[in-house]
């Protein structure tokens, strides 16, 4: 992942946002975001984690994520905020996650399944029902449906583990 904080700041008991990227089959690269400088330019620091599951790390590492989201994938992420707070460089009271997409889901999982962790979290355009995700694949996307299946999880065969995954079934759970 990426880590970007502050000029002039030491990175001590910093605000943070952690802005997993979409995908998840994609990854964030090094270079400039222009809503990572927004951010630190207003003095917070930015995790960009590549959690299992992201591409560009070989094959196995993809094959990691099949099925796990909400679960490792989201443990990759929990991971390197508690580093982050275990290092005196986060600001335990004051992390946000923010994301789009599958980054959108990330942060409704985040915020549903560790509530303690965050301060605030902004989703945009992110899935809170895998099964509503699925049955709103659009017509271009059907040849991938099986692909999705197996890589996410089968809303037929593999119900208690979408359920578990969907962030809108756990909502009682949030604290912001």
């Amino acid at each position: 992942g990426y880590f970007t904080f502050p000029k002039g700041l030491t990175p001590k008991n910093l605000p943070v946002v952690i802005n997993p990227h979409g995908g998840p089959w994609y990854r964030d690269y090094w270079g400039y975001n222009p809503e990572v400088q927004f951010l630190v330019n207003r003095g917070y620091a930015v995790l960009q984690m590549n959690f299992r599951g992201s591409i560009g790390y070989g094959r196995k590492f993809w094959e990691l994520g099949f099925k796990e989201w909400g679960k490792k994938m989201q443990d990759d992420i929990t991971d390197g905020v508690n580093w982050l707070i275990e290092q005196g460089i986060a600001d335990p009271k004051r992390i946000g996650i923010y994301g789009g997409s599958y980054g959108g889901y990330a942060t409704l999982a985040g915020l549903t399944f560790t509530p303690d962790l965050y301060a605030c979290g902004v989703d945009y355009v992110g899935i809170s029902n895998i099964f509503s995700w699925f049955s709103a694949i659009p017509p271009y996307w059907e040849p991938m449906r099986e692909m999705f299946y197996e890589m996410v999880g089968n809303p037929e065969t593999d119900k208690e583990l979408l359920e578990a995954a969907s962030p809108l079934f756990h909502v009682d759970k949030i604290k912001v």
